[in-house]
């Protein structure tokens, strides 16, 4: 289990992570309501087709810096099948968003999913256990509480990401 977790967590996600409880440490600490610039949600995901099946949850905690910028961590499950194969993944992420206008959200997102791969070939199983980073870009268009839009992965690699395409659209809700 160490193994998996260590090898998930590479050292500049964990730097990011570090950094961000250090910023977020210095904010609480300076008496400028830390609780009250924490939103927490995410997306969930469901996806379906001619023996296509695909669910994500993706939970995360950002914190709004001022009315522009926010920082933020959250975590990452998902299982797809389709014909003759499964995927399991796990993941973590660091989030950054910037409002440059109140309805516009442009946001990077780094993830890194340890990835669980199953196929069945003439009777026999192929598994392939792996981890996969992601850098995202993306742009969305926020009311309330809700963002949708799409974010492009510029680390995109068509063999080993569980994306079927570098562009992946979203719907977040945080509250």
């Amino acid at each position: 289990m160490k193994l998996i977790i260590n090898t998930f967590f590479s050292s500049k996600f964990k730097l990011l992570i570090v950094l961000l409880v250090i910023s977020c440490t210095t904010q609480a600490q300076s008496g400028s309501g830390f609780s009250d610039n924490l939103r927490i949600g995410g997306s969930l995901g469901l996806g379906f087709g001619d023996g296509f099946f695909t669910a994500n949850l993706a939970p995360s905690v950002i914190y709004d810096i001022n009315n522009y910028w926010s920082v933020g961590t959250g975590l990452s499950g998902s299982y797809t099948s389709f014909d003759d194969a499964r995927a399991y993944t796990i993941g973590g992420s660091a989030l950054a968003f910037f409002r440059p206008i109140s309805n516009l959200r442009l946001s990077s997102e780094f993830e890194q999913l340890y990835v669980n791969f199953k196929r069945e070939l003439d009777g026999s199983t192929f598994e392939r256990n792996y981890t996969y980073p992601a850098l995202f870009l993306g742009i969305g268009y926020t009311t309330g509480n809700l963002t949708a839009g799409v974010k492009y992965d510029v680390l995109f690699d068509e063999d080993d990401s569980i994306y079927s395409s570098a562009l992946v659209p979203f719907i977040s809700v945080y509250f």
